[in-house]
């Protein structure tokens, strides 16, 4: 084999591995979003929940809650979730909300469901300003 011939299967070689570590790439990011619960929007969650018949879990602290909170929610403080979650909602497959004032706190919520085996799980932080 001449150096040209040599040079092009290196080339080649090198174009799968590159070709490779793209497709892997891309099955990361797809594996790692599609576990990720999906954050709705102020406009999106009354409709959510209505055609889902989702419950609606407000993760705020009991004095936040206590000045204002949807009619609808259930008050399950974050710090309780880990153990009083699958007592309130015993269906693993029941759509859940869960809302708070910015969405830092309900997206750990939903990540932490996800972690617990619940399937349908969003999350927002309008909690509120959801509409009833």
């Amino acid at each position: 084999m001449n150096v040209k011939t040599l040079f092009f299967y290196s080339v080649i070689e090198m174009m799968y591995l590159w070709l490779l570590i793209l497709l892997f790439v891309v099955y990361i990011y797809i594996h790692i979003r599609l576990k990720q619960p999906r954050r709705l929007l102020e406009k999106e969650v009354k409709n959510y929940i209505d055609k889902r018949n989702a419950i609606l879990l407000d993760v705020r602290s009991l004095s936040e809650w206590k000045q204002q909170h949807h009619p609808l929610s259930r008050h399950l403080p974050i710090d309780r979730l880990v153990f009083d979650l699958e007592a309130l909602v015993p269906n693993k497959d029941q759509p859940i909300v869960f809302c708070c004032k910015r969405a830092i706190r309900s997206h750990a919520a939903a990540i932490i469901a996800k972690h617990l085996g619940y399937t349908d799980i969003a999350y927002t932080g309008y909690c509120n300003s959801i509409s009833v």
